[in-house]
C-alpha cells in the first residue's frame, strides 16, 4: 500500500523521477501478488533485500519450492552495523514459514557491482551448486536437504553456444530428464533449444505472449497486402484499375515477411529464406513502394482525407500518451524511448515499423474508399443516362400517341361538323351543348398539361400524369419552380423520375374501394427546392435487417440503387431523404439546397 511513495533503493540516483525506476516501481506492484518481497529500512538510502519465489522469479534459474534472492545490499554509512545480516536472516525465516526447500542466488568469481556478494552469503551456508565458463555461480542454501537441481551448463570442447542441463523430473517421479541439444550446423545464426517440458502455464502464456507480438502485427499487414490486391483486381474486373496499388501492395507484403523474419525468423525459417526475408534492403523497399504509392495520388480529396485521419490519429495519440502519464501506464514509458530512437535509427526502430504499418493501413483504406467511391459514381452515371433514354423513349412514345389520336380526330372532324349543323338545324340547343363539351374534353385530352417552366421537371410530371391515368390513380401536383435551377439535371431527374416512380407503383397496388392517389408538391422557397411526395399504398412495407426500406419490384437490386442514389441526391445538397408512413399513406420529402 505505501509502495508509489517510498524511495526505491536503486543503482539509478537522480533528484528528478527517472523513467527506469518508475518502471521498476511498475513492476514491483505486479510481482506482489505472487509471493515478491522487496524489504527496506526507512531511510533514504540503499538498505534492502528483494526476494521471490523462483517459480515467479524474472531469472533463467530451474528449480522447485526455492526463493530467489535478487538482491542484498547495503551501502554508505550503513554499512557494519548489522544491516545485512538481518535483512539475510529475515529471508531465511521467512522461507521456512513458508515451507521453503531453501534459498538460492547468482554470484560471480570476480564481485559484479549488480550482484550480491557471495563472500556473504557463504557465510550463511550457500554453496555454489551451478556454474558457467563466463564467470556466473549459482548458490544455494539447501533447508530441508533437497537440492534445488544438478546441472552442467558449460559448453563441451569443440563447440559454441551449446549448453547441456540436468532437469529434476516432478516431484514424485524419482526419475531424472536428461535434455542434450547438439549443434548440427556450424553455419546457424542462431541455436536457442527448441525443446521445452514444463508443467508452468506462465511458460506457454509466455510462449504465447511472444507469437502475438510478432504474429499478430504481421496477421495485419497481410490482410493490408490481400485488400490491396484485392482492390486492384476489383477495379480491373470493373475496368477502372488503380495501378497505384500496386507499389501499397508491395509494401504491404514486405511489411509482412520483413518484422517476423528480424525478430523470430530463425525459429521456422530455413537459412536461405532467413537471409532473403531479413535482407535489410526490404527496410529501403517499404520506403520506396510506399513514395511511389503517394507519387501516383494525386487527386485532391486523397491528400486532404489522409490530412484528417493522420490529425485525428496524432490527436487521439496524444490523448492516450497523457493518459498513460498520468496512470504511469506503458504506453507513455515506450514512447519515451523509442521516440529519440526514431531519429537515430531511422527505419530500424520499433516505433518506426508501427508508424509505416499505420501508414500502409490508412492508405489502403483510403484507396478503398476512392474505388468504391468511382465505381459507384460510374454506376450512377450510367443509370442517370438510362433513366434519360427511358424518359425520351417515353415520350416519344407518347407523341406517336397523340399524333395518331389528332390524325384520327382530324378524319372524323368533318363527320363531327356535320353533326353539329344537323344538331343546329333541328334546333336541339341541349344537345348541340353537349356535343361541344365532349369535343372540348377531347381536345384537352389531346394537349398535355404544362406544369411548369422547367423543361426536365415538367417532362417528368406529364410522364408520371399519363402512367397515372393508365392505372386509375388520381395524380395531383403543385408545383412552382422557375425556368432555370442551379442544381445538376441529371441529379433532379435521378430523384423525381424515383420518387414518382414508387409512389405510382405503391398506388397501384390499392384495391378497391380505397383510392388510388398520388400528391406531389415541388417548391422553391429561400434558396431551397422543397420535394414532398405522397401516395396511398396497400399498408404493407418491407424492411431488411437494418431497418431500412426494400423493394417489391421485380427489379430489385437496380431498384433498391435507385433508392441509395435519391439518399445520394439529398446528401449531396445538404439535405436527407425523409420517409414516413403510416396505414394508409406513404410520404417522401427532401428540401435541397441550391448550390451558389
Amino acid at each position: 500500500e505505501n509502495l508509489e511513495k517510498e524511495h526505491l533503493c536503486c543503482i539509478i540516483r537522480k533528484k528528478k523521477p527517472h523513467p527506469g525506476v518508475e518502471a521498476k516501481r511498475r513492476w514491483l506492484a505486479d510481482r506482489l501478488p505472487e509471493g515478491h518481497v522487496f524489504r527496506k529500512l526507512d531511510v533514504d538510502g540503499v538498505v534492502f533485500i528483494e526476494y521471490a519465489p523462483l517459480e515467479t522469479a524474472w531469472v533463467p534459474v530451474l528449480g522447485d519450492n526455492y526463493l530467489y534472492l535478487y538482491c542484498l545490499w547495503v551501502t554508505g554509512e550503513y554499512r557494519g552495523k548489522g544491516y545485512g545480516r538481518a535483512l539475510m536472516e529475515y529471508c531465511l525465516e521467512d522461507a521456512r514459514a513458508r515451507g521453503k526447500s531453501g534459498v538460492c542466488m547468482l554470484g560471480a568469481d570476480k564481485q559484479k557491482a549488480w550482484l550480491s556478494d557471495q563472500a556473504f552469503a557463504k557465510q550463511f551456508g550457500f554453496q555454489v551448486v551451478d556454474s558457467t565458463d563466463y564467470g556466473y555461480d549459482l548458490l544455494a542454501l539447501s533447508l530441508d536437504g533437497r537440492e534445488i537441481y544438478s546441472s552442467a551448463s558449460a559448453p563441451p570442447g569443440g563447440t559454441s553456444s551449446l549448453g547441456q542441463i540436468l532437469l529434476p523430473i516432478p516431484a514424485g517421479a524419482g526419475e531424472t530428464l536428461v535434455v542434450d541439444c547438439q549443434m548440427l550446423e556450424s553455419s546457424s545464426v542462431l541455436f536457442p533449444p527448441l525443446v521445452r517440458l514444463s508443467s508452468d502455464p506462465r511458460d506457454t502464456q509466455g510462449a504465447m505472449a511472444a507469437a502475438n507480438h510478432y504474429g499478430i502485427p504481421a496477421g495485419a499487414s497481410a490482410l493490408v497486402w490481400l485488400l490491396a490486391w484485392g482492390l486492384f483486381l476489383l477495379g480491373l474486373a470493373h475496368r477502372q484499375p488503380d495501378w497505384s496499388l500496386l507499389p501499397l501492395s508491395l509494401a504491404a507484403a514486405i511489411l509482412t515477411v520483413f518484422y517476423p523474419a528480424v525478430e523470430g525468423g530463425w525459429y521456422f525459417l530455413s537459412e536461405d529464406m532467413l537471409s532473403a526475408f531479413a535482407w535489410p534492403g526490404l527496410r529501403w523497399g517499404t520506403l520506396l513502394a510506399l513514395a511511389a504509392f503517394l507519387a501516383m495520388r494525386r487527386g485532391k480529396a486523397f491528400w486532404l482525407s489522409l490530412g484528417k485521419v493522420t490529425a485525428w490519429s496524432a490527436g487521439l495519440l496524444l490523448c492516450a500518451y497523457l493518459i498513460s502519464y498520468v496512470r504511469g501506464g506503458y504506453l507513455s514509458f515506450y514512447l519515451e524511448l523509442e521516440v529519440p530512437t526514431l531519429f537515430r535509427s531511422g527505419f530500424s526502430s520499433g516505433l518506426a515499423y508501427w508508424l509505416t504499418l499505420w501508414l500502409v493501413t490508412v492508405c489502403t483504406c483510403l484507396a478503398a474508399l476512392s474505388l468504391v467511391r468511382s465505381i459507384y459514381a460510374a454506376k450512377a452515371s450510367v443509370q442517370a443516362l438510362q433513366i434519360k433514354n427511358e424518359l425520351i423513349m417515353e415520350n416519344y412514345q407518347t407523341l406517336l400517341e397523340k399524333n395518331t389520336e389528332t390524325l384520327r380526330l382530324r378524319h372524323e372532324w368533318k363527320n363531327q361538323l356535320l353533326s353539329l349543323r344537323m344538331l343546329q338545324e333541328k334546333g336541339d340547343q341541349e344537345g348541340l351543348s353537349a356535343r361541344l363539351r365532349e369535343l372540348d374534353d377531347e381536345l384537352d385530352h389531346l394537349t398535355p398539361r404544362l406544369y411548369t417552366d422547367h423543361l426536365a421537371v415538367n417532362t417528368i410530371l406529364q410522364k408520371a400524369a399519363a402512367q397515372a391515368d393508365r392505372q386509375g390513380i388520381a395524380f395531383a401536383c403543385q408545383v412552382q419552380v422557375p425556368r432555370e435551377l442551379s442544381i445538376d439535371e441529371a441529379d433532379l431527374c435521378t430523384l423525381l423520375v424515383n420518387l414518382l416512380d414508387n409512389a405510382l407503383e405503391a398506388a397501384a397496388q390499392v384495391q378497391p374501394p380505397k383510392r388510388r392517389e398520388v400528391l406531389c408538391r415541388i417548391k422553391l422557397s429561400q434558396g431551397f427546392l422543397a420535394i414532398h411526395c405522397e401516395n396511398t399504398y396497400c399498408g404493407t412495407v418491407r424492411l431488411d435487417q437494418a431497418g431500412q426500406l426494400v423493394t417489391t419490384k421485380a427489379n430489385a437490386e437496380g431498384h433498391s440503387f435507385g433508392l441509395v442514389q435519391m439518399r445520394a441526391v439529398a446528401e449531396k445538397y445538404n439535405s436527407v431523404l425523409d420517409i414516413s408512413y403510416d396505414q394508409d399513406r406513404f410520404t417522401v420529402q427532401t428540401a435541397l439546397a441550391l448550390p451558389d
